[in-house]
């Protein structure tokens, strides 16, 4: 095996996209730099942030305006000035946007550059669309590896049909916890209080397949001065979703005991979900370890209350989390945890013997030994 491993990765964007993959990929670059003999190379959206804190042993290329077939010029040359053994694409991004050409890259890599290998990571493809489903099997078709982010995701895929060589490699959190002096908590618990007892949380990007209506409808029913409802992202009036929870907040009178934080830092997201007494992501397709922000909740130590999912392997019903399945389950189980320190305590403990699963220094292992194993063949 060649003892320098050249590595390009392309990826619609990097922070500060507002994009789970973004983010992901970034964490993953920050650990993969540290191994020896490794080289490695980006290909990205020219809006991506490069700045004095970018690593000076990671060569990013912020290039690409549109992802379309105009840019292959621009993909080709930076990958003949590299000359990367592994050519690893990301997928989904938002920045790919709706062109077919992010499904047909790696086919036009695959017969381009014929010495090169393949491999793509593929984070979604049991909740695309319909239509997309068979464009990613056609993306899967000309990529030699595979990185799946869960045992669902593969499954969805039926990717043992086609014998492609592939690994499941978890994601992490994408907010790192940071540890803030006691009275500074305090003090940040009492201003989101605000004269309620109870903090709940609600993490992520908000769309229709984050179940947020049922979160809502609990606030309504509840109406009281115990729970107060901190929505740690971002409600934009040009989303027509986004509208749509906005106008139930004001035509229910909701504006006190529900607050939209809006866009945050990573340390001030830290500091909220240090804050929180439980955290509610009420996910239509339940617990799934490719939920990027449920993973952040658990990284913060917060007994979190979600559907169960498609993965069982490691989320436990009242061990590592509160599971319901309809919403006056969801009723119960919050006032479950809000009359029951001990449950809470119990589900804590479950917590940090998960949490140990998605550490990114992990994830960058697994990741840079899957490149050795595949340039050793």
């Amino acid at each position: 095996m060649n003892n320098n491993l050249k590595i390009c990765l392309i990826v619609g964007n990097l922070p500060p996209t507002k994009c789970g993959i973004a983010d992901y990929t970034w964490k993953l670059l920050l650990s993969l730099k540290n191994y020896p003999n490794i080289k490695i190379s980006v290909i990205t959206g020219n809006n991506s942030y490069i700045n004095k804190k970018t690593p000076d042993d990671l060569k990013i290329y912020p290039i690409i305006k549109k992802w379309n077939i105009f840019s292959f010029n621009k993909i080709k040359a930076i990958i003949k000035k590299n000359n990367p053994d592994i050519i690893h694409f990301q997928h989904p991004s938002k920045k790919y946007g709706k062109n077919l050409f992010q499904f047909i890259l790696p086919a036009i890599l695959k017969g381009y550059f014929k010495n090169k290998k393949i491999m793509t990571t593929i984070h979604e493809y049991s909740q695309s669309p319909w239509y997309a489903k068979p464009w990613i099997r056609l993306l899967v078709l000309f990529s030699d590896y595979l990185i799946f982010t869960s045992q669902n995701e593969k499954n969805a895929l039926l990717v043992n049909k086609n014998n492609k060589p592939n690994k499941i490699i978890h994601i992490g959190s994408n907010i790192e916890k940071v540890n803030f002096e006691k009275n500074k908590l305090q003090e940040k618990k009492l201003e989101l209080l605000k004269g309620y007892k109870f903090l709940l949380g609600y993490f992520g990007f908000v769309d229709s397949s984050k179940g947020l209506e049922e979160l809502f409808n609990f606030m309504n029913n509840a109406k009281n001065k115990i729970f107060k409802l901190i929505i740690i992202g971002e409600l934009n009036r040009n989303n027509n979703y986004h509208c749509k929870l906005l106008k139930y907040i004001e035509n229910n009178n909701l504006e006190n005991s529900i607050k939209i934080t809006g866009y945050l830092s990573a340390r001030e997201v830290s500091k909220i979900l240090s804050v929180l007494n439980i955290c509610v992501l009420p996910y239509k397709e339940g617990a799934t370890l490719r939920r990027g922000s449920l993973l952040t909740a658990l990284a913060h130590n917060l007994p979190v209350i979600t559907k169960k999912g498609p993965e069982n392997e490691i989320f436990r019903d009242k061990e590592n989390m509160l599971l319901y399945n309809s919403e006056k389950d969801l009723r119960e189980k919050i006032f479950q945890l809000y009359n029951n320190k001990k449950l809470i305590s119990k589900i804590k403990g479950g917590t940090k013997k998960i949490n140990g699963k998605f550490i990114w220094s992990k994830i960058a292992d697994k990741t840079y030994k899957y490149y050795q194993e595949i340039m050793s063949k």
